[in-house]
């Protein structure tokens, strides 16, 4: 078994009950956003590459049909992504969307030939989301020069223990069937099923999942030597803290 995916997904069940300290809601337009670039990109995923072609890493990002594709993009989308590792759009929390860019975007996945397709899956609409909420993390930037994503605007979407949770738990679903996707799979069913536990068990308990102490400007550290780690250290490690140290310094269990 997948330890990375066992254990880190146990840890963010058991992060809490029926506590609050989920983060904002996601605005209504960009969940119609979300679900109109994933129905387009989908579209396209299932058009363009036919069934034999479809292995593991198209089934893990595209899902197996067409209809799981489009539910686990769309969770996708609306979630704040770590800059640089995202794919698509981030239109979680915060975020407001922007009409034109989203016209366009619509535009783009609807005339795209399967050739254009490939060289940009995501349709080009990035940037159909924007703004940030306006506490006092809106918009701060990483201090962590290690990191890839350090200077980015993109720090402020993990200003809580519950947005460390859902992140640290996407990225984890992400490696798992990277790296084990018959066994991720066979355990979860689907790259989106693994994300929908860990959305609805952040949501529900997010805020106890540092119980010792968060500190927001290492987050992007630990998720970019999460995203970095091989998967024999990923495959022989007994949680994502053990896979990436660094993730221990941001967030003390």
């Amino acid at each position: 078994m997948h330890k990375l995916r066992a254990v880190s997904l146990l840890m963010v069940v058991g992060c809490g009950g029926a506590g609050g300290g989920s983060s904002a809601p996601v605005d209504p337009s960009s969940l119609d956003a979300c679900l109109a670039w994933s129905n387009g990109v989908c579209r396209l995923a299932y058009l363009c590459v036919d069934t034999a072609s479809q292995d593991a890493a198209f089934q893990s990002l595209y899902g197996t049909s067409r209809a799981n594709c489009e539910d686990g993009l769309s969770k996708r989308c609306t979630s704040n992504q770590p800059a640089g590792k995202a794919f698509g759009p981030s239109c979680g929390p915060g975020k407001t969307v922007n009409q034109t860019a989203l016209t366009t975007c619509e535009d783009n996945l609807e005339s795209m030939f399967c050739t254009d397709w490939t060289t940009s899956p995501a349709g080009g609409c990035e940037n159909i989301c924007g703004g940030t909420s306006s506490g006092p993390d809106a918009g701060a930037k990483s201090n962590t020069g290690s990191s890839p994503d350090a200077g980015t605007s993109d720090a402020g979407s993990l200003a809580t223990p519950t947005d460390f949770c859902s992140a640290t738990g996407s990225l984890a679903c992400d490696r798992s069937f990277e790296c084990d996707p018959a066994g991720s799979a066979g355990t979860f069913g689907s790259l989106a099923g693994c994300k929908g536990l860990i959305t609805y068990a952040c949501a529900s308990g997010g805020s106890t999942y540092c119980p010792n102490g968060y500190t927001p400007s290492l987050a992007p550290t630990c998720l970019a030597d999460l995203q970095a780690a091989s998967c024999a250290v990923v495959s022989g490690s007994g949680s994502m803290f053990d896979s990436a140290p660094s993730c221990a310094n941001a967030c003390q269990q």
